[in-house]
């Protein structure tokens, strides 16, 4: 999922990169790419922070 994460958010920069030179209205689709990279991984740090409230209580 990591790995999933940064990719988009580097094709995310790239597209910004280019589109930034050529259009500045084509910008919209590399700023969604990049939102989602960010959910992406606030996603997974939540996920991970209930697995281990998980295990701990699984424990106990």
């Amino acid at each position: 999922m990591v790995i999933i994460s940064i990719v988009v958010g580097i094709e995310g920069l790239i597209y910004i990169l280019k589109a930034g030179t050529a259009d500045i209205t084509l910008l919209i689709y590399p700023a969604i790419l990049i939102i989602t990279s960010v959910f992406l991984m606030i996603g997974l740090g939540v996920y991970q922070k209930i697995s281990l409230q998980a295990e701990k209580l699984e424990q106990d």
